[in-house]
């Protein structure tokens, strides 16, 4: 989220959480950062975790969460960069 006024804290967070009660779900996320209006081009760097997407001192960290003694194999977690 954009900080209106004074510099940003780890209070400036934006959080979507999707949780499944029971059973499995698979989903597809697509995710197109446009900082400034998408005046500013930007780079995106990928890891096994998720995604930092950076503009001109601006950032976007996308990750996923997991229980400690699961790797991104077992849960089949791919991130992919598309265009």
């Amino acid at each position: 989220m954009p900080v209106i006024t004074g510099a940003a804290t780890d209070r400036h967070r934006l959080v979507r959480q999707l949780r499944v009660v029971r059973g499995t779900m698979r989903f597809v996320m697509d995710i197109q950062p446009a900082f400034d209006y998408a005046r500013q081009p930007h780079k995106v760097d990928l890891f096994d975790e998720g995604a930092v997407f950076e503009a001109d001192g601006m950032e976007l960290t996308l990750h996923w969460a997991r229980p400690a003694d699961a790797s991104s194999r077992i849960w089949n977690v791919t991130i992919e960069r598309h265009g």
